[in-house]
């Protein structure tokens, strides 16, 4: 038996997924996700790995636990989430994890391509996942490692705390500097008013952080986000 299951995606955030008719099916948001007219909420780790799905009564339906690498472990509930491992999408069947460029696999803890951003851009290993850091690091992009202080950055304040107290100095910099921008800026309507600089670790972290602080909005998210992406402020 086979099924059609297509994805939309706005920008660079994987919104819906629907059938072969184009009905939808799963709708995704920054705390959760609906179907079939139920909405159940998430709560994370600090790398963004969904532990628990509640209902708006906060009653769990379901729990997981993961390996250090991502192995996922189903200990309670009959409600499946389709985020699992900080945060990427659990396809159930080959029980790989879908990032945006490439596709990752727990059992073997490797992505199942190369780096497609190029040799050594997140180390000589190109199929080496998150430099072997999984409980401080994630890439929901496949090309871009990112220390978990930036969970805070997709789950909320709430996330924001949980994250900005785990993982290396490096980590506690970027949160730092991350929380300066937001500091000194209130909203993101036009290009240039988007130029965080790049963290201690010279990537982008920061710049993803503060766009989706403050750009509330998918068009302004994505504007502040691209204009990050082109110019690498």
């Amino acid at each position: 038996m086979t099924s059609t299951k297509q994805f939309v995606i706005s920008g660079k955030e994987r919104c819906e997924t629907r059938d072969n008719s184009s009905a939808i099916a799963t709708q995704f948001f920054d705390w959760g996700q609906k179907a079939a007219g139920t909405s159940l909420f998430y709560t994370v780790d600090q790398i963004g790995s969904v532990k628990e799905l509640t209902n708006g009564s906060g009653i769990i339906q379901s729990q997981y636990a993961y390996s250090p690498f991502g192995i996922p472990t189903k200990l309670q509930g009959g409600s499946d989430s389709d985020i699992q491992f900080t945060g990427l999408y659990s396809h159930s069947r080959s029980g790989l994890n879908l990032a945006q460029q490439r596709n990752y696999n727990p059992l073997v803890a490797k992505w199942l391509s190369r780096d497609p951003s190029g040799e050594f851009t997140d180390g000589p290993n190109l199929y080496c996942y998150v430099e072997n850091q999984p409980n401080s690091h994630r890439d929901l992009s496949g090309t871009n490692t990112m220390a978990g202080a930036m969970i805070g950055s997709g789950f909320g304040p709430v996330g924001t705390i949980i994250g900005g107290v785990i993982g290396t100095m490096a980590a506690i910099g970027i949160g730092y500097a991350a929380a300066q921008i937001v500091k000194e800026k209130t909203k993101c309507i036009e290009v240039e008013d988007c130029r965080p600089p790049l963290d201690d670790m010279g990537n982008l972290s920061a710049c993803l952080e503060w766009c989706r602080s403050q750009c509330k909005s998918s068009g302004g998210y994505s504007v502040c986000w691209d204009s990050c992406m082109q110019h690498q402020w």
